[in-house]
């Protein structure tokens, strides 16, 4: 179908990348078998793919100058922008955030408590020891990936053992990265210290920071869409839905991710999330739309679709609306739909021909 653009999904050959995004090109079903298996218990030497799996330390580190202004974070009302704070700190490693960092272990949101604990134990500080093991246990998958990151850095032969007793308690990705921590722990955060002749861009504020944060995370996911290891890619999409809200393409790559490994009540829920997050943007709409018109579900493709269309998608976009009428066997109402499609778009080609079509059916 010629009309399906970059974005959509009905049938896919590849992808290209965009801004470190993933970018749909056509549609389709990206193989789970590439996904990474589980190594094995193994002694050193530590193999190969258990370190390739997981990046080095070195997110956030070399971004220093962005301490002052996490701090700052941390005093906010919002309990949001303090854990998305203590998150940052945490990633950039700078000793200097480790006692406002504790202040927040008595914080009344869990979140901000838990990413807290994250936090201290990445900067060496074994104060957070309990609050990581709590968001081993209860907090969001993407999440517990970090608190066992941390819980291994650490060193210490308690937080191993937590690792070893929830291993199995764990979904398989998170049981896998805890494997591979076990093998190869991963190495202690050093801030990268900024030098005279050094540029490291300083963003004017607190969503700047959040938002080039996420674009480092996005980068990761990226690599790890590369190297197959897919889980690991949706992860990085939901710690870049976490700190900015409003990227679209954070909800809508990993809910693609997610159902193109066939967990489509997982990618529903990342839909809907990102619907709450962007309520009056077309885009996680259009996206979730494909995914229903990708699995045949025709009428509920349309509903969606005519939300994105409300919301000024592109006339590419609102095409779908028509298309999905058809396939739901809606002759007179895609009729309907074209000829307005046409009078919003007079230029358009395919709406011109696509009423013509429905015309010549109508009359047939």
């Amino acid at each position: 179908m010629e009309e399906i653009t970059a974005g959509s999904a009905a049938g896919k050959k590849g992808i290209t990348v965009r801004c470190g995004w993933i970018s749909w090109v056509a549609c389709g079903v990206v193989a789970a078998t590439a996904v990474a298996a589980p190594p094995p218990p193994a002694r050193r030497p530590v193999p190969a793919e258990a370190i390739e799996r997981h990046p080095g330390p070195d997110r956030f580190t070399n971004h220093i100058l962005w301490t002052e202004a996490a701090l700052g974070g941390l005093k906010s009302k919002d309990a949001d922008v303090r854990a998305r704070s203590a998150f940052v700190l945490g990633q950039i490693g700078n000793p200097r955030a480790q006692r406002a960092l504790r202040r927040l272990l008595n914080d009344r949101a869990a979140p901000v408590r838990r990413h807290a604990g994250i936090a201290l134990l990445n900067l060496d500080n074994r104060r957070g020891l309990d609050e990581a093991k709590e968001a081993l246990q209860e907090a969001p998958r993407w999440v517990r990936y970090y608190a066992a990151e941390a819980l291994a850095r650490s060193g210490l032969e308690q937080a191993r053992g937590m690792l070893r007793l929830s291993r199995f308690q764990q979904e398989p990705y998170i049981q896998r990265c805890i494997g591979d921590f076990l093998i190869a722990p991963p190495e202690k955060l050093v801030a990268v210290p900024a030098g005279e002749d050094e540029e490291q861009w300083l963003p004017e504020d607190l969503g700047l920071l959040f938002i080039e944060a996420g674009n480092i995370l996005a980068q990761e996911s990226d690599a790890h869409f590369h190297l197959g290891d897919y889980d690991a890619a949706i992860r990085c999409n939901e710690a870049v839905a976490f700190l900015d809200p409003e990227n679209v393409e954070a909800w809508t790559n990993a809910a693609w991710l997610l159902w193109s490994m066939n967990r489509d009540d997982e990618a529903v829920m990342m839909y809907n999330r990102g619907i709450a997050a962007n309520p009056d943007k077309p885009d996680v709409y259009f996206e979730f739309g494909m995914f229903r018109f990708a699995r045949k579900r025709y009428e509920l493709a349309v509903e969606l679709f005519k939300r994105a269309a409300q919301r000024g998608a592109r006339v590419q976009w609102q095409r779908m609306v028509g298309h999905s009428l058809e396939r739901a066997g809606l002759y007179g109402e895609a009729l309907e739909w074209w000829a307005g499609l046409l009078q919003r778009f007079p230029g358009d080609p395919i709406a011109a021909r696509k009423l013509q079509e429905a015309k010549g059916k109508q009359n047939k």
